[in-house]
């Protein structure tokens, strides 16, 4: 549950969490109001530091028995942590019926049930719902559930005599942010920037935006600021990393991560898997093996995706010659997503080196099958496959393909130059290379003939109809 809090207020509580660790650590008494330590746990919460902030709430509650504030805050920690029951227990243990913190948190539990007629009574029971910190605690709840026509009725009615507030402004933000109207979104943040631009978590919202723009660089600058506002905040270090994965930085992007592990915001396993993405685009199979198997053993929630893992670690199987195992993971990575077409597109590659192209050709029928937006990727991964394998009969038909659906995508004019170079075809040669960006790359480079099976192979595309 996130509380927006000004800026004024977050630096209050980064001086309360100097002021408790540094009490902890020389095992001094530390003494605080009770609505102060709820706070500061919600702090430690937004900055991924789980641990410190269910020690704030649990020392609070020795302090301050029963207290309704903290117990509120400990519900939610278990709640963002994944133990629902626990925070159902903790809710229950609250005697306050009048409180809209505690009204919030029932409706929130009742949603998480999908019973939502009970939610919107214990909503409805807000007496002040005038008050703006009921008002953003109860359009975040509908935020969270996705709900942000309800969200917007909060934002609505109340804006007249909030609009100024910064926690309001940042509401309207994340609103707009999630309904993806991304100028307006922009704006909100901006505001908050120009009043202070040393607020880490207002520079990590506008690049947020940006990043879903495919914006970058935007995105990369907009990390860095946050990263000098504040050097521990987690989002920024996320936020700069997946930029970086944007622009093609894998290696950055990893270190970025790494640091996400170490502040508490991702798992290791997470790292592990990017790590095993940039091993395979390298093509360093063992290494990859090493990343990916981490990841396959770790403990990790249900809902991460394994498809891809599963298939890039086959791919790298097959690389070091163990081929029943690459295929058993490929064959995991179907049953997980059937419909995940990379995995046909690698096992159908692993076929290909194998010798077994008509293997290849149906499971590659099938990913075009599968992924008809997305054809001219397709065509290019079958391309470059048959390109590294050397198959030159069919990656002229792929890149073919490529260029019917559109001549400039990526380098396809000048992979077509080149194989057509290779395969003697010399008035294909001339056609392409007339439409290269840089032809003298491919006229003036000392190329390795590439070895391959047969030089007037059958028609890929009628073999692929046939699968």
């Amino acid at each position: 549950m996130s509380k927006n809090f000004l800026t004024g207020r977050s630096k209050e509580l980064e001086d309360l969490s100097k002021r408790f660790e540094e009490a902890l650590e020389r095992h001094t008494q530390f003494y605080e109001d009770a609505d102060n330590l709820a706070d500061l746990a919600d702090w430690y919460a937004m900055r991924h530091k789980k641990e410190k902030a269910f020690l704030v709430t649990d020392y609070g509650l020795t302090l301050h028995p029963n207290n309704t504030e903290l117990l509120v805050e400990k519900a939610y920690l278990y709640f963002d942590n994944d133990e629902v029951e626990k925070a159902k227990e903790v809710a229950q243990s609250i005697n306050d019926n009048y409180m809209a913190e505690v009204h919030v948190l029932r409706a929130t539990l009742l949603y998480d049930e999908g019973r939502e007629e009970e939610a919107e009574v214990e909503i409805n029971a807000i007496v002040e719902k005038n008050d703006l910190v009921n008002i953003i605690d109860v359009a975040y709840l509908y935020l969270d559930k996705n709900l942000p026509e309800k969200a917007w009725q909060w934002i609505e009615r109340n804006e007249k005599d909030f609009a100024d507030e910064e926690s309001f402004i940042a509401l309207k933000g994340n609103y707009y942010y999630q309904i993806q109207d991304y100028d307006k979104a922009k704006e909100c943040y901006n505001t908050l920037i120009d009043r202070n631009p040393y607020v880490a978590e207002n520079w990590v919202d506008l690049g947020r935006v940006y990043l879903d723009e495919g914006n970058h660089e935007k995105a990369l600058e907009c990390a860095e600021y946050a990263i000098v506002s504040d050097d521990e905040i987690a989002d920024a270090y996320f936020l700069r990393g997946n930029a970086l994965l944007d622009a093609g930085k894998t290696s950055q992007a990893i270190k970025d991560l790494e640091t996400c592990v170490d502040l508490g915001m991702v798992e290791t396993y997470y790292v592990e898997a990017m790590k095993g993405q940039n091993f395979v685009n390298n093509s360093e199979w063992e290494q990859g093996c090493k990343a990916l198997k981490k990841v396959i053993d770790a403990k990790r929630p249900e809902e991460f995706p394994m498809a891809g893992v599963y298939c890039n670690y086959g791919l790298c199987l097959s690389f070091v010659g163990r081929q029943e195992e690459a295929h058993f993971y490929c064959q995991l990575a179907r049953e997980e997503d059937p419909g995940f077409v990379f995995t046909y597109m690698i096992e159908g590659r692993i076929y290909l080196e194998e010798g077994k192209e008509k293997e290849a050709i149906a499971l590659w029928a099938v990913a075009l099958e599968l992924g008809d937006e997305h054809k001219i990727e397709i065509w290019y991964e079958i391309g470059t496959c048959c390109l590294d394998t050397g198959h030159l009969g069919y990656a002229l038909t792929a890149f073919e393909q490529c260029y019917a659906i559109e001549p400039t995508y990526n380098d396809t004019t000048g992979l077509l130059s080149l194989i057509c170079l290779l395969l003697g075809k010399k008035e294909k040669y001339n056609f392409y290379i007339a439409q290269t960006v840089n032809p003298q790359k491919i006229r003036h480079t000392d190329w390795k003939l590439l070895s391959h099976h047969f030089e007037d192979q059958e028609n890929l595309l009628d073999l692929i109809k046939n699968a």
